[in-house]
C-alpha cells in the first residue's frame, strides 16, 4: 500500500522515527511511504508530489502544532490531497487534538464544517501516534471479500432462498451500475469523436478560402485544440476505467458467494485467448488525435515560415 506522507520539515526527525518503527513492525513489507526532504524543494517537487499522490492509496498528515498546517508546502499538499479526493488520515504527534477542536481544524484545512452531513468524517479521522500503526495495518489487511457482506447483517433471520434472492438483487444492481458507467464512457468517446471530426472538417474547409495564411492559422488552432481534447479524453477514459475496476471487484466478490462466476470466468477466458476488451482499443483513439494535432501544429508552423519567406503566395 502506497502512503503519501505530509509533514513540516521541523518534524522530520520525529516523523522519520515513527515511519522506521512502522516499517520494522510491517513484516509483510506492504507499506511504501513517500515523503519529501529539504532537497526536493530545490527542484520541481510539485509535479513529482502530484504524481506520487495520485498513485497513493492513502495520505497521512503528521500534525504537530498550529503552525504546522500554516506552512506553505503543507497547505499546498493538503489542498492537493483534498482536490484528488484522497482519504486523509491525521496522525497527532504532540498537539493532543480532540473532538472539540476537530471542527475548526477541518474547516480551516478542508474548507468545510466537520459537522456537515456531506463530509465523510472517516476520511479526515484523527489518530494518535501510538495507535496509528494499527490503523495502517488494518488498511493493508483489508480485503473486499471480507467486507462485501455487512458484518451487522444477520443471515439467520432469512431462509436460504431469501438470502440468495437478496444477494442476487444486490448483484444485479452492481452489474446495472457498471453497464451504465460503460454506456456513459461510450457516450463520452462519441462526443469527443464528433468534436474531432468537426475540427478535421474545419481544416479541410479552410483550403476553400484560397488563403494560405488562413489555412495555417486554422491548422494551428485546431492542432492545439486537438491536443487539449485528447488529454481530457484520455483522462476521462482513465477515470471511467478506475471506477469500473472497483465495481467489478465488488461483482467478483459477490460471485464467489453465488453458485456461478460469470464475469470472472469471462475475464479469464478472454485473458487466456488474448482477447482485448473494447476499452483497451478505445484508449488508442485519443493518442491518434493527439498525433494528428501535433502534425497540424508542425504543418502550420512550416506554412507560416514558408509564407514569411514568400515561397507560398
Amino acid at each position: 500500500m502506497n502512503v503519501y506522507v505530509i509533514y513540516k520539515f521541523n518534524d522530520s526527525e520525529k516523523v522519520n522515527s515513527l515511519l522506521n518503527e512502522y516499517k520494522r513492525k510491517d513484516s509483510t513489507h506492504a507499506l511504501n511511504f513517500f515523503m519529501f526532504n529539504k532537497d526536493h524543494s530545490k527542484s520541481f517537487w510539485h509535479r513529482k508530489a502530484k504524481e506520487k499522490m495520485i498513485k497513493s492509496n492513502l495520505v497521512v498528515y503528521f500534525y504537530s502544532d498550529e503552525q504546522s498546517r500554516k506552512t506553505k508546502n503543507v497547505k499546498w499538499e493538503l489542498n492537493l490531497a483534498n482536490s484528488l479526493k484522497k482519504r486523509i488520515y491525521i496522525c497527532d504527534i504532540g498537539s493532543q487534538l480532540n473532538s472539540s477542536t476537530m471542527n475548526k481544524f477541518a474547516k480551516d484545512i478542508f474548507g468545510t464544517d466537520y459537522s456537515e452531513e456531506l463530509l465523510n468524517i472517516a476520511k479526515y479521522k484523527i489518530f494518535h501516534e501510538n495507535d496509528f500503526y494499527g490503523i495502517l495495518e488494518s488498511e493493508v489487511k483489508w480485503n473486499i471479500e471480507d467486507d462485501v457482506i455487512s458484518k451487522d447483517f444477520d443471515k439467520t433471520k432469512l431462509s436460504e432462498k431469501e438470502y440468495y434472492e437478496l444477494l442476487l438483487n444486490e448483484y444485479k444492481i452492481m452489474v446495472d451500475t457498471s453497464e451504465k458507467l460503460m454506456e456513459r464512457r461510450h457516450n463520452t468517446s462519441n462526443l469527443y469523436m464528433t468534436l474531432c471530426a468537426a475540427l478535421v472538417a474545419a481544416v479541410g474547409a479552410s483550403f476553400a478560402f484560397d488563403n494560405w495564411w488562413a489555412v495555417g492559422y486554422i491548422s494551428l488552432g485546431v492542432g492545439i485544440v486537438f491536443i487539449f481534447l485528447a488529454n481530457n479524453w484520455r483522462a476521462c477514459l482513465k477515470a471511467y476505467e478506475m471506477n469500473n475496476q472497483g465495481k467489478f471487484a465488488v461483482i467478483n466478490a459477490i460471485e464467489k458467494i453465488l453458485p456461478v462466476n460469470l464475469f470472472d470466468s469471462e475475464y479469464r477466458y478472454n485473458t487466456k485467448n488474448g482477447i482485448k476488451s473494447y476499452s483497451s482499443r478505445e484508449k488508442i483513439l485519443p493518442m491518434i488525435f493527439m498525433g494528428i494535432g501535433i502534425l497540424l501544429i508542425i504543418f502550420a508552423i512550416v506554412m507560416v515560415i514558408l509564407l514569411s519567406l514568400s515561397i507560398l503566395k
